[in-house]
């Protein structure tokens, strides 16, 4: 899956449980220039372990998210 795929998902989930990316990316940990990063193409290959923070948040598996 390439990062606009992801983003999209990210992005559906986000506006679906009206979760802002700045509060996404304060409860799981991470800045906020990660996920802009992933939104924008600029992280090629993010983290199984971000990924699995953004899935766990936004309560679907990892598998969900990604495929």
């Amino acid at each position: 899956m390439n990062n606009i795929q992801l983003w999209k998902k990210i992005s559906e989930l986000l506006n679906e449980q009206n979760i802002s990316v700045y509060a996404l990316a304060k409860s799981i940990g991470v800045p906020t220039v990660s996920l802009f990063n992933i939104k924008n193409g600029s992280s090629k290959n993010p983290s199984v372990f971000l990924i699995a923070k953004i899935a766990k948040k936004l309560h679907v598996s990892l598998d969900d998210l990604i495929y």
